[in-house]
């Protein structure tokens, strides 16, 4: 086999060095194995072991001309009596260190000091290119057992061994291809060894190692579901001991984050608008309030509730739609009462407005009837109302109080605004009149008794 044939074979450069010579040969036998490609695989061997063999000869052809290149410089420079035979360098070949590197990851994970453990791996890595293919291979397999088997591994590290082995890209090491579960597990550690790795580059308040004042109530959704993703990721792993990498996730289902709190002012702001295009006053800030608290209830209580219930319910998922109908309805119908209660207070501030203007009586009876109530007629109030109020000497109503009432506040109000207005041929001295008003949805306004 020529040389040339051997490095295209291997697909290599022929001024590949050693470790690129393994790792072409490592990667080539994952695709041609003895059992399936016997003959692939001894053309592989073949070309593995020529190049190796060319790749020791060339560097100790190296190592032998700077040897003679010192040896024949020593002797220009010192007397020939002081010249001594100059005896070739051995190369040290160090014995396999990775039971000392396992030992060393092992203290430094109980201690979870993931910066040191990579900082080590990044130094074992870089000296073993000075092994053999099966060395290296026996070295490999050591490491992966005690990830496999060590239930608290360190991520960062593993980071930096799978970015050397590449086991998550080919799905094997250089004995043997890994089954679907080694495979699989093998790729959720990477992500959840990534997902740690940002969080430390952000310094992510959700690590237990960072200090944060912030309480449940203000983290983010994203914040709060990253917990429980990183919790429910380590109990599939079965790696319980990482767990204490991030802070727990509150306890409830129905939490309370700074998305809800934000998301609730829109409609306390809007309910405060709209109260005061009215009058800016106590009940304004009472409307806002409780329209504040009925949207968080309903995004941290309800909407959660719901999902738990179509989710743990066949029937419920099956009819989701329709309970979420019904939900919106219901608040439809809520956001109806509360613009009602807000027309109310405009009708009531319209009358109250009303009966603050001055009332001139010029000595003549005008008694205008009590206005039934549009709403009153739409909700079917009805009612009688005895209103008791008292005539000064100028004939002008200077007081009136309810003496029976109708059961609505509404009609009430009506009456005692009709009374206020009301004027009377001047009497000869103050006196207390009792009036009954009767309210029938039969009747028309004008023509109600009274």
């Amino acid at each position: 086999m020529m040389s040339s044939d051997v490095y295209q074979i291997l697909g290599i450069d022929s001024s590949a060095d050693s470790k690129e010579i393994k790792r072409a040969y490592a990667r080539l036998i994952k695709q041609f194995r003895p059992d399936t490609h016997p003959v692939e695989f001894g053309n592989i061997r073949q070309a593995y072991e020529i190049a190796s063999a060319q790749y020791l000869h060339d560097l100790a052809s190296l190592e032998q001309a700077q040897a003679e290149q010192a040896e024949h410089t020593q002797k220009e420079q010192a007397p020939v009596a002081d010249q001594q035979p100059v005896e070739p360098p051995t190369i040290a070949r160090p014995e396999l260190p990775v039971m000392e590197f396992l030992t060393q990851l092992t203290q430094l994970a109980e201690r979870n000091e993931e910066q040191s453990a990579q900082q080590l791996t990044l130094a074992f890595l870089g000296r073993l290119n000075v092994y053999s293919l099966d060395e290296s291979s026996q070295i490999e397999l050591e490491i992966l057992n005690w990830i496999f088997t060590f239930r608290h591994p360190l991520l960062l590290a593993f980071i930096e061994l799978d970015r050397y082995y590449r086991w998550t890209e080919t799905q094997g090491f250089s004995l043997r291809e890994f089954s679907p579960g080694e495979a699989a597990w093998l790729v959720d550690f990477r992500q959840l060894a990534e997902d740690y790795q940002q969080a430390l580059s952000q310094k992510n308040i959700n690590l237990s190692a960072v200090e944060s004042r912030l309480p449940v109530f203000l983290l983010s959704k994203s914040d709060v579901v990253q917990r429980k993703q990183w919790q429910r990721h380590c109990d599939e792993l079965n790696l319980a001991a990482l767990k204490t990498y991030f802070k727990p996730p509150p306890a409830s289902s129905f939490t309370v984050t700074r998305e809800d709190l934000f998301f609730s002012l829109f409609p306390a702001g809007l309910a405060l608008v709209l109260a005061s295009t009215i009058k800016l006053d106590i009940v304004s800030f009472i409307v806002a309030g409780l329209a504040f608290l009925f949207t968080l209830v309903v995004r941290a209580v309800v909407v959660p509730a719901l999902r738990l219930l179509v989710k743990s319910n066949s029937v419920t998922y099956r009819f989701r739609y329709f309970v979420y109908m019904f939900v919106a309805a219901m608040f439809f119908q809520g956001s109806d009462y509360v613009l009602q209660q807000v027309a109310d207070r405009h009708s009531m501030q319209s009358v109250t407005l009303a009966d603050q203007s001055p009332v001139i009586c010029n000595k003549v009876n005008k008694q205008e009837a009590p206005v039934y109530p549009d709403e009153s007629r739409r909700l079917g109030e009805e009612g009688k109302v005895k209103v008791k109020f008292l005539i000064d000497m100028n004939g002008a109503v200077i007081s009136a109080e309810i003496l029976d009432s109708s059961g609505y506040p509404r009609l009430d109000k009506e009456s005692l605004r009709a009374v206020r207005r009301w004027c009377f041929v001047p009497p000869e001295r103050e006196s207390y009149v009792v009036v009954p008003f009767a309210y029938q949805l039969d009747s028309q306004a004008e023509h109600m008794g009274f």
